[in-house]
């Protein structure tokens, strides 16, 4: 694989961020299911385009990883707890990413299935569990 290429996931995973990142403005998990899908969906595409074999994809997902967090990474060091709060978006937009290359790497429909329910059941009872422990509320 080029160097060239991997700039590709690098770049596209900032824009997938910055074109979603204004769903944190709203109150609830609309962030989590916004980022979550749009990174999941991004990282196959990205995959199918880029990885040809199976050995290709982690240096892919790394840059998708990369692009997610960079921007996050000099707020989250300087000001780490008043950040906590929103860490858990880009927990769950990681697990998004992991889940994706895992149903890109099998093809599997049960691991698309189970990508999806493990997606669903953190971005509602982990978003109220996150906030409930975090900030001692829900919502």
């Amino acid at each position: 694989m080029e160097k060239k290429c991997l700039l590709i996931p690098f770049f596209g995973s900032l824009l997938v961020f910055l074109l979603t990142c204004w769903t944190a403005a709203f109150r609830g998990p609309s962030a989590e299911w916004a980022e979550s899908v749009s990174f999941f969906l991004f990282t196959y595409c990205m995959l199918e385009r880029y990885a040809k074999k199976d050995t290709d994809g982690i240096p892919v997902v790394l840059m998708i990883m990369l692009g997610r967090i960079i921007l996050e990474i000099p707020i989250r060091i300087d000001y780490f707890s008043g950040t906590i709060g929103s860490l858990f978006v880009t927990i769950v937009v990681l697990i998004a990413i992991v889940l994706s290359m895992s149903y890109w790497y099998k093809k599997k429909l049960y691991i698309l299935i189970l990508s999806l329910v493990i997606m669903m059941l953190l971005n509602t009872f982990g978003h109220d569990l996150w906030m409930k422990h975090v900030w001692g509320k829900v919502g």
